[in-house]
C-alpha cells in the first residue's frame, strides 16, 4: 500500500509546510484557549497539542502521514498530502459529556472569527475511543488549505486515552487482539459512566435551581436595599444612571445572550471604564451578574468588588472616628454583602473573618458582621453540611459569632436566623416544623420598608426547612 514515492512526497510536503502548520495550530490553539478562558475550569479542563501531551513534534510522524495518504488514495487516487486532516491537532478536554456540543460550537465560532473554516462536529465511537472531531482548514496566508484536527473529549476519556496511548500506538511487541477487545470494553464502559454522570449533574442542577430562584429574589431585594445607602459620584452620576437604565431595559436580551457574545464584552468594558472614575461603579457589575447569572459574570463582578473592598478596608484602617469612620465601616459591610449577592459564598465568609480581624472596629460594625457571618455559615451548613464529627464545632462557631451580636437578640431577624440554624442542625421533626412556622410568620413582623426582603428570605428558608423535614431530618448532601 505504501511506496517509497509516497514517503518521499510526504517528507517533502511536511518540510515545506512545517511553519505553516505551526502557524495554523497556533491560531487554533488561541481560539480554543479563548473559549476555555471564557467558560472557566468548571467547563474546560485542559487544552493541549501533541508536543505538550507526549513530548513529540507538533506534526504527525511522516510515516503515519504517508500510511494515511496511501489508504486515502485507495478511495481517492488524486488525494494530496494537504488533505490529511490531522497533520497537526489539538485536544480540548471538558469536564462533562453535555459540554461537548456547546464547546464545539463556541470553538467553531472563535475559529470563524479568524477566517478558519470548520467541518460539522463528528462524534467518533470506535474500539473504545469516544470523542468529537472537528476539521479546521486554514484560509490565511501562510497556511491556506492546510488542516488541523480538533478533538473534544471528556476528562475520563482523555485520561483513559493517555493511559493506553503508548500501548495502542507504540507497542514494543506482539499485541494480543484480546487486549484490544478488553481496552474497547473499558472505553465503552467509561462512555456509559460519562452519560450517567452528565444525567446526575443535570438532576443536581435542577434541584439547585428550585432553591436558587427563590434565593436570587431574596438577594436582589437585599442588594437593592443596601445600594440605596451608597452615595453617587457627582462626576459620573449621569453615566452611571444611563448605563443602569440600559441594563434594566435590555435585561431580557442580555439574559439570553451566549457566554462569548460581543454584546456582553462590550457591556463589561463600559462598566470597567466607569469603575475607573466611579468607586461605586461595581454596583453595575453586580447588576449585570444578577441579570445574567453565569460563572464568567460572577468572576467579572467579583474582581470589581474585591478592588472596592480593598480600598474600603484601607479607609477603615486609616480613619480614627467620626463620620468618615462610620461611612467606611458601612461601606465595608456593603462590600461583603456584595460578594454574598454574587453567590460567592466562600469568599463572603472569608471576607467576614478578614473584616473582624481589622483593628478597632466599632461594636456596632463588629456585631453586624458577626451576625451576618453566623447566618452565612448556617446557610452553608444547609447546603454543604460538615462531617458528622465536625458539626458540633460548626454549631459552636455560629453560637460564638451570635454572642458578638447582643443588640440583635430580640428582633425578628434574630428569630428567623435561629430558625435557619435549627433547619441546618436539628434532626428533630418537631423542631424543624417549628422553624418552618417561624419563617412563615417572618414577613408579618418585618420592619417597615423591609417587607419584600423578609418575604423573599422567608420563602427561601422555608424551602430549606421543608427539604430537611421531608428527608426525615437527614443532613443534605448537595452543595449550593
Amino acid at each position: 500500500m505504501i511506496t517509497p514515492q509516497i514517503v518521499k512526497e510526504v517528507r517533502s510536503f511536511l518540510y515545506t509546510n512545517q511553519d505553516g502548520y505551526l502557524a495554523l495550530l497556533k491560531e487554533v490553539r488561541t481560539a480554543a484557549q479563548e473559549v476555555a478562558a471564557l467558560r472557566g475550569g468548571a467547563v474546560v479542563a485542559n487544552v493541549f497539542s501533541r508536543a505538550k501531551d507526549r513530548d513529540e513534534s507538533e506534526l504527525k510522524a511522516p510515516l503515519k502521514v504517508a500510511l494515511k495518504l496511501a489508504r486515502k488514495r485507495l478511495r481517492e487516487p488524486d488525494a494530496v498530502p494537504e488533505t490529511i486532516n490531522d497533520v497537526v491537532g489539538l485536544t480540548v478536554v471538558v469536564n462533562y459529556r453535555d459540554f461537548v456540543d456547546e464547546i464545539a460550537a463556541e470553538v467553531r465560532a472563535a475559529l470563524a472569527r479568524r477566517s478558519i473554516t470548520t467541518s460539522e462536529p463528528e462524534p467518533k465511537s470506535e474500539s473504545g475511543y469516544h470523542a468529537t472531531h472537528i476539521d479546521c482548514t486554514g484560509q490565511n496566508d501562510g497556511f491556506v488549505n492546510l488542516m488541523c484536527e480538533v478533538q473534544i473529549k471528556t476528562m475520563l476519556h482523555n485520561d483513559w486515552g493517555a493511559k493506553t496511548h503508548d500501548m495502542t500506538y507504540k507497542p514494543k511487541g506482539y499485541h494480543d487482539q484480546r487486549l484490544t477487545e478488553m481496552s474497547q470494553i473499558i472505553g465503552d464502559s467509561i462512555e456509559i459512566i460519562e452519560r450517567q454522570s452528565s444525567q446526575l449533574r443535570q438532576l443536581i442542577i435542577k434541584q439547585w435551581e428550585v432553591e436558587q430562584h427563590t434565593r436570587a429574589i431574596a438577594l436582589q431585594r437585599m442588594f437593592e436595599a443596601a445600594a440605596r445607602n451608597l452615595p453617587t459620584h457627582p462626576d459620573t452620576k449621569s453615566r452611571f444612571e444611563a448605563l443602569s437604565g440600559e441594563l434594566d431595559e435590555r435585561a431580557g436580551e442580555i439574559a439570553a445572550l451566549s457566554i462569548n457574545a460581543p454584546e456582553i464584552k462590550e457591556l463589561q468594558a463600559r462598566i470597567s471604564e466607569l469603575c475607573k472614575a466611579d468607586p461605586f461603579g461595581w454596583q453595575l457589575a453586580i447588576k449585570l451578574s444578577m441579570i445574567r447569572r453565569s460563572d464568567d459574570q460572577v468572576v467579572f463582578a467579583s474582581k470589581h468588588v474585591a478592588k472596592y473592598r480593598s480600598a474600603v478596608e484601607a479607609r477603615v484602617r486609616a480613619t480614627k472616628g467620626g463620620q468618615a469612620r462610620s461611612r467606611a465601616e458601612a461601606e465595608l459591610r456593603i462590600s461583603i454583602l456584595a460578594l454574598y449577592v454574587l453567590g460567592a459564598h466562600d469568599d463572603t465568609i472569608l471576607a467576614c473573618y478578614e473584616a473582624l480581624d481589622l483593628p478597632k472596629l466599632t461594636k456596632a460594625c463588629t456585631s453586624e458582621i458577626a451576625f451576618n457571618l453566623a447566618t452565612f455559615l448556617a446557610e452553608r451548613e444547609c447546603h454543604l453540611p460538615s462531617r458528622a464529627e465536625d458539626r458540633p464545632h460548626a454549631k459552636a462557631e455560629i453560637d460564638r459569632l451570635l454572642a458578638l451580636a447582643p443588640h440583635r437578640l430580640d428582633d425578628e431577624i434574630r428569630e428567623t436566623t435561629n430558625a435557619l440554624i435549627d433547619i441546618a442542625f436539628s434532626t428533630d421533626p418537631v423542631a424543624l416544623r417549628n422553624a418552618i412556622d417561624t419563617c412563615t410568620r417572618a414577613p408579618t413582623r418585618a420592619v417597615e420598608g423591609e417587607e419584600d426582603i423578609a418575604k423573599a428570605y422567608s420563602e427561601y428558608y422555608m424551602r430549606l426547612g421543608w427539604r430537611r423535614l421531608f428527608r426525615g431530618g437527614d443532613a443534605p448532601s448537595t452543595a449550593p
